[in-house]
């Protein structure tokens, strides 16, 4: 499950989103970081996976002078709460 949670991250899938694919709630995914050391470390690691995936995703329509996609300025936000 670690690998899994890094890897839907860099798709842009937030916590949330994650614990829906896998059937549990968020307050789930916070319970088992509090229990499980390695999953707190892929949780943090799948936070940072994301936000760097949405950032280049954000900033490269900027560098090639083309409008930001919808997705890139709906995902602002969730970024700023860390999900």
């Amino acid at each position: 499950m670690s690998r899994e949670v890094v890897a839907i991250a860099k798709l842009g899938t937030s916590l949330t989103g994650f614990a829906g694919k896998i059937g549990v709630s968020y307050d789930t995914i916070k319970a088992w970081v509090k229990v499980r050391p390695d999953f707190a470390i892929a949780v943090a690691v799948a936070k940072a996976a994301r936000c760097y995936g949405l950032e280049v995703e954000c900033r490269w329509p900027m560098l090639a002078r083309l409008k930001v996609s919808d997705r890139c300025l709906s995902n602002r936000a969730l970024v700023r709460e860390g999900h």
